[in-house]
């Protein structure tokens, strides 16, 4: 995403932290990515609690050609000498300089040096990072956990990592060293202390030593989960438990993952369908089928053709947890999702015309081009009797019929008659941008008008990034009054003088500070002075943690 389409946002936030940067992760090698179940790792010697140290205030600025990050006083904490910049993950920041990749926590310290070819994404604590294809890992201490000598690493569960050199595996103990020798043609990440690994065509489990605790005797293995783990033995997969019996026989082409909360996603005769723990079949039939999330899983049916990704989203899902993958988003007209509940039952048909996902635990659903919404056991909470309808933020959802606008709450009461012309979502401030005719105005969560309808636009952020239209955002919003665009803060008040000729000029604000453009940007304070000379030719709002947690849940997944 460039610069130009993330005007209006707060520029740090987890893969879509600052203007004009991109994020990526460094791939880890995997030759059996169903394997690769995530669990935290273990490392006693890391006692880090951020929760002591006072947070601090950053943005991010660009000045001839690099990045930088300074604090409100517009001093340097980050020195302007970053060619790339990534999100704040875990407490430090990947940024990329003229000697390579590295990591600075948000004091300013260089904490991992900047002589990476690539770095990863952190996760559970550790990063993975390439010098001259080499790989190794990193803690959020500075710490090389794993040395940077191995071909390719796989991830780390149980304090073990997964290693490979000269195209074998091995596993390397966080702290201690190579622990298991790199000897398997292919191998999975430690799990309730086995891993499966592969030698001569067939696979057996090992555990923390290197001890055979289970035959090589699999065409296929998997990690355990819950005790069981699925296993290939001819043509199709089964479940054995840690001696090596078989508690549910082999009956299914294909298995995602293993077991949660006791229940595990199987391809039951070339369709995905779930089971428990006897093998009884809970539900079957679906093209996709995603992991439980409490009380419901997503499923769904694809009519006429079959997408290969989606697919693969089965796998991906229940490899890696729970996590929605562009699942608000409309899917095609052949593709329709529904909803079980844990005993299989389908709370909300697949042949419904199209199915939101849940949202404040209420779903939308389109029956004969008409909205509504119903609960996680089927039932209509909001009569399926409107044009449009919104997911559910902040307690209502934006609803339209007769080509008015308004809202309903999770009763499905509505707030205020179906009266205006064009509605944002409600944000953590209370407020929505509404329209009558010409002008727009915001109202509160009791339907009441709070700042008066005298604005002839409002600046929403770009829609790519937040999933809605937000009209405030971290308690600031632009507006437009005779051709000129201010800021105003949540009572109404100009903060930043409507004298600005363009929406993108200006950058809404956080912690009393505004970007503002003049040719090169710089910050207001919240009586429009300018406290910050203009010089930078990109910014981002200042933020710290708590402000990113609370904005989060409005970013797109």
């Amino acid at each position: 995403m460039n610069f130009k389409g993330f005007i209006g946002l707060i520029a740090v936030l987890a893969l879509l932290m600052v203007p004009g940067t991109r994020a990526f992760a460094a791939p880890e090698a995997s030759l059996d990515t169903e394997q690769a179940v995530s669990v935290p790792a273990i490392n006693p010697e890391i006692n880090v609690d951020d929760k002591k140290i006072p947070d601090v205030i950053l943005a991010g600025v660009k000045i001839g050609g690099k990045w930088g990050f300074i604090d409100q006083q517009g001093e340097y904490i980050i020195p302007a000498e970053c060619k790339e910049i990534r999100a704040f993950e875990e407490g430090l920041i990947a940024v990329k300089k003229e000697t390579g990749w590295g990591f600075y926590d948000k004091r300013g310290q260089l904490v991992i040096p900047a002589q990476f070819d690539e770095v990863g994404t952190f996760k559970d604590g550790f990063v993975t990072a390439r010098h001259k294809n080499k790989w190794g890992y990193y803690d959020t201490q500075g710490q090389a956990v794993v040395p940077v000598e191995f071909d390719a690493v796989a991830g780390i569960n149980e304090n073990l990592a997964l290693v490979k050199s000269g195209g074998k595996w091995g596993y390397y103990r966080i702290g201690e060293g190579l622990v298991i020798p790199v000897q398997y043609k292919e191998a999975g990440l430690f799990a309730e202390g086995l891993a499966p690994v592969r030698n001569d065509g067939k696979w057996g489990y090992i555990d923390n030593t290197g001890k055979v605790m289970l035959p090589f005797q699999f065409k296929n293995a998997r990690q355990f989960s819950e005790g069981l783990a699925a296993v290939k033995l001819d043509s199709k997969y089964g479940f054995i438990d840690r001696s090596g019996a078989v508690v549910i026989k082999e009956a299914f082409g294909e298995v995602a993952g293993g077991f949660q909360d006791g229940i595990a996603i199987v391809k039951v005769e070339k369709k995905w369908g779930y089971i428990d723990r006897k093998g009884t079949v809970l539900a079957s039939g679906y093209d996709t089928a995603f992991p439980f999330n409490k009380e419901v899983a997503e499923v769904r049916v694809v009519k006429k053709s079959f997408s290969f990704l989606e697919a693969a989203l089965v796998a991906v899902g229940a490899s890696a947890g729970y996590v929605e993958i562009r699942t608000n988003e409309l899917l095609p007209e052949n593709t329709k999702r529904g909803f079980i509940d844990r005993t299989g039952k389908e709370i909300i048909s697949t042949k419904n015309h199209v199915t939101g996902v849940f949202r404040e635990g209420l779903a939308t659903v389109r029956i004969k081009d008409k909205w509504g919404a119903v609960d996680k056991t089927g039932a209509a909470v909001v009569p399926v009797q409107y044009d449009k309808m919104s997911a559910f933020r902040n307690g209502f959802a934006q609803v339209k019929d007769d080509q008015k606008w308004g809202f309903v709450d999770k009763t499905g009461k509505l707030l205020t008659p179906l009266r205006f012309d064009e509605v944002s979502s409600f944000g953590y401030d209370g407020l929505a941008a509404v329209r009558v005719g010409e002008r727009w105005g915001f109202i509160d969560t009791s339907g009441k008008t709070v700042i008066a309808f005298r604005y002839d636009d409002v600046g929403f952020p770009d829609k790519a990034v937040l999933e809605e239209k937000l009209g405030f955002f971290c308690g600031f919003a632009k507006v437009k009054i005779a051709d000129k665009w201010g800021v105003i803060d949540t009572t109404g008040r100009m903060v930043v003088p409507a004298v600005f000729d363009s929406a993108s000029e200006l950058m809404g604000g956080s912690f009393g500070m505004l970007p503002v453009k003049k040719r090169t940007w710089g910050f207001m304070d919240t009586t429009g002075q300018m406290v910050i000379e203009p010089k930078y030719s990109e910014v981002g709002l200042f933020w710290n943690q708590e402000m990113l947690e609370r904005e989060k849940s409005y970013y797109l997944n």
